[in-house]
């Protein structure tokens, strides 16, 4: 009860609004050990079978940029991001999940996968690996969505929130864009 006391204060209200009971507790015991265990960065990867994804979620001291080095971190590694809860804690730290697939569209289940995006995430919060001169240097295969041409386009609405600018930007998807655009 104790735990649960604690951990319920972490959470600003739309923590709270945005997640379901069952994630909510996994939260709390992976955050709950990441804090005993004193660790300055902690991952979490699973399968989600419904979904066809696999969750990744990170939990470490929150400052600018962190969304877009996860971002360029996971675009290295070759996976796609369908999805991503991003929240800043009470207490100053991000509890991040990224929902991502591989070049398929299926959840990324090997083990050597795995291991190398839980490495590429922790070299780029550690300052060893730049995500955007790695992907600067990529060479891209070009694919069938080339032929297509999508306008670029940025639209900013303070209307559509009381409390927040919405920002929505339309263009053809390609790795690292997620990257580039924050």
């Amino acid at each position: 009860e104790a735990d649960w006391e604690w951990f319920s204060e972490l959470g600003y209200p739309s923590y709270w609004l945005s997640l379901d009971t069952d994630t909510h507790v996994r939260d709390a015991v992976f955050v709950r050990e990441a804090e005993q265990n004193k660790s300055p960065l902690s991952l979490d990867i699973r399968d989600d079978q419904i979904a066809g994804v696999t969750e990744i979620t990170i939990y470490t001291a929150d400052h600018p940029g962190l969304f877009s080095s996860i971002a360029g971190a996971l675009a290295v590694s070759g996976a796609n991001i369908v999805g991503a809860k991003i929240f800043t804690m009470t207490n100053g730290m991000a509890l991040d999940t990224f929902a991502v697939q591989d070049t398929t569209g299926s959840a990324i289940t090997q083990k050597q996968q795995l291991d190398r995006l839980r490495e590429r995430i922790e070299q780029t919060l550690h300052g060893q690996l730049r995500p955007g001169r790695e992907l600067d240097s990529k060479t891209s295969i070009p694919s069938r969505t080339s032929v297509f041409t999508v306008a670029p386009r940025v639209l900013v609405s303070n209307s559509a929130s009381r409390t927040h600018s919405v920002i929505e930007i339309n263009g053809r998807d390609r790795p690292g864009l997620l990257h580039d655009v924050t």
